[in-house]
């Protein structure tokens, strides 16, 4: 009875055994399938990289004239503030440029009363030329007219003369007739020879009247020629005012431009930050534009993480990011997606990939999106420029 009981029992079992079998491997089979899909919802949500770094800005410091470093004040890695002097470049010729540009800017202003001397005497002396030349002018009216009366008087004794000889001729042929006496001829043969000098007088008169006229008349040009000598010194002298204005503005701009150089003796921090990569010392010359360190900003750090191209279609400006940094483990600091670079990492390196040559390998390209770091998060002091991070963007539309 008992082995008849039993051979079914050993039927039974291996039955069982692959039942229960296929049930585990059906369980793993529906776990594995949702842990699959759970990973994929997580992915799609939580789109992670670990190629990603903290960026910031790092301020070149470097003078704008040369000289002589006097004074280097930070040490490397020390901290310093916005405006704080971290070097002084020796300010000696800069202020003796200074005060030289300062001495020509004051000769030329004080050349400017000169010039403004000479412009006042130039009107004054025009003003006494100009009354000159009304006094002459004045005198040339006065010869003309007197030219006019001896032309006059010239005609009056021609007129006379020309009566006393028709009563020469008139005695002359009564005293042939016997008719007039002897005295009435030589009364008329008198008055003949009077009107004849008085004539001869009148014309001399009119000529020296003439002559006096003529010379007069260099005298008026020359009156003339004073007034416009004395134009001409005060055009120049207004033009001189002009161009002096302009040397005054020069001289001007060069003591501006030397105070901007003795300002820029003094070199000072951009903003508060961390000195680093010092290579000046006190003593060292230097020239402008020589880096001397720099200065790293302690504000305004962000992450460049580069997604895979494949990743992207997920990632949109403003989205929020947890991230993690190495340096700092467990420290979690929150962000905010800011922009996608507009291109690849690749195609702006130093040598692009060139594709159209040769056989081609498909290489999934990163793409350097840029997050922004919360304002006023704790630790966040602590982070440093290349500090290797692991952002995770959540995607939760």
């Amino acid at each position: 009875m008992s082995e008849v009981s039993q051979a079914p029992l050993a039927a039974a079992s291996p039955r069982r055994r692959r039942f229960i079998g296929f049930a585990v491997i059906g369980v793993l089979g529906v776990a594995a399938i949702a842990a699959r899909g759970f990973y994929q919802r997580y992915t799609h949500t939580h789109i992670r990289t670990d190629d990603a770094y903290v960026e910031g800005t790092v301020y070149t410091i470097a003078p704008r004239i040369s000289g002589t470093a006097a004074k280097v004040y930070p040490a490397t890695n020390q901290r310093v503030r916005a405006g704080e002097v971290l070097v002084e470049v020796d300010p000696d010729v800069a202020g003796a440029k200074l005060r030289e540009a300062e001495s020509a800017l004051q000769a030329e202003t004080a050349r400017g009363a000169e010039i403004e001397a000479q412009a006042a005497g130039a009107r004054s002396r025009i003003s006494a030329a100009e009354a000159g030349f009304s006094r002459v002018v004045a005198q040339r009216e006065e010869l003309a007219a007197a030219v006019a009366v001896r032309e006059a008087e010239v005609r009056a004794r021609q007129a006379q003369l020309d009566q006393a000889r028709i009563d020469l001729t008139r005695a002359e042929n009564l005293l042939a007739k016997k008719v007039a006496p002897q005295d009435r001829y030589d009364k008329a043969r008198t008055a003949a020879e009077s009107a004849q000098a008085a004539l001869a007088a009148a014309q001399e008169q009119r000529r020296q009247a003439e002559v006096a006229l003529a010379n007069h008349a260099t005298a008026v040009a020359q009156a003339r020629a004073a007034v416009e000598v004395e134009k001409t010194t005060l055009a120049q002298a207004q033009a001189a005012r002009g161009t002096h204005a302009e040397q005054v503005r020069g001289r001007g701009v060069q003591v501006e431009l030397a105070q901007l150089n003795l300002g820029y003796t003094k070199i000072v921090s951009p903003a508060d930050g961390y000195v680093t990569k010092k290579a000046v010392e006190a003593g060292n010359q230097v020239q402008a534009g020589q880096p001397l360190m720099s200065v790293v900003s302690s504000e305004g750090l962000y992450v460049v993480a580069n997604y895979k191209e494949t990743q992207l279609h997920a990632i949109r400006p403003g989205q929020r990011a947890r991230l993690r940094v190495d340096a700092l483990p467990g420290r979690e600091f929150t962000g905010r997606v800011d922009s996608i670079m507009a291109g690849t990492g690749a195609a702006f390196s130093l040598f692009p990939p060139e594709n159209a040559s040769g056989n081609y390998v498909k290489v999934v390209q990163r793409i350097p999106v840029k997050i922004l770091l919360d304002p006023q998060q704790p630790g966040a002091e602590l982070l440093r420029i290349g500090m290797s991070v692991v952002p995770t963007v959540l995607n939760e539309n």
